[in-house]
């Protein structure tokens, strides 16, 4: 699937608040809300901006793409996106199809507010499974999970996954554990290589960054 110009989906914040009536009836249902029906295809935003999004879901997966397997080349820029668990800018979480893992890759989050109301929120994509690819990502936005897990570009990274040549300039928020600029937790095997965070990381819990026995740090 391909974007063929820039979108405006028209919400607007009033002052501080997205939670308004307006936007509300202006309100987006994420691609492959459902983790049993994920997106399975490729989403090329060919460097188009999708802007006034708005996502503000009583269950899980509040992204532009609740579960998918590929995005690239896409920018969301001033929107809101809510969920209980796994709420992101981009994607809530990849999914692969069959053996063929996902790739999320230049993608950006432009000045967007992520709220998971309980876990697991991030700029890009919230949760990455095994052997996925995140790269050539950027976020400005701010991220904010009231349970474990948030992060710049992603939550929690899965096992075997690749994290690479992204960057964070956002506000990250945890009132609970695993708070980072770049990934709150990865998980063992996973690579984390040439990604930079000037963003203000802001944790109530117990440690910022939450990461194994196992994964592989490399000019970061």
């Amino acid at each position: 699937i391909y974007l063929e110009s820039d979108v405006d989906f028209g919400a607007r914040p009033e002052g501080d608040n997205w939670e308004t009536t307006a936007n509300e009836n202006r309100k987006w249902d994420p691609i492959g809300v459902a983790s049993a029906n994920p997106f399975k295809g490729t989403f090329d935003g060919k460097g188009h901006t999708i802007r006034g999004m708005y996502v503000n879901l009583a269950a899980n997966f509040g992204a532009f793409i609740g579960n998918g397997y590929s995005v690239k080349n896409l920018t969301v820029k001033n929107s809101y996106a809510k969920a209980v668990n796994c709420a992101a800018g981009i994607m809530g979480s990849t999914r692969a199809v069959g053996t063929t893992p996902a790739i999320i890759e230049n993608c950006h989050n432009v000045n967007t507010t992520v709220i998971a109301t309980e876990t697991i929120a991030a700029g890009i994509v919230s949760q990455m499974y095994d052997g996925d690819t995140i790269t050539k990502c950027t976020n400005t936005g701010s991220s904010k999970a009231t349970g474990n897990f948030s992060g710049g570009i992603v939550g929690l990274a899965q096992t075997n996954t690749k994290i690479t040549h992204n960057s964070n300039s956002g506000k990250i928020v945890g009132d609970a554990l695993a708070v980072a600029g770049i990934a709150g937790a990865a998980n063992s095997n996973s690579m984390i290589e040439n990604n930079t965070n000037s963003g203000k990381i802001v944790s109530a819990g117990g440690y910022v960054g939450g990461s194994p026995m196992g994964v592989n740090f490399k000019d970061c």
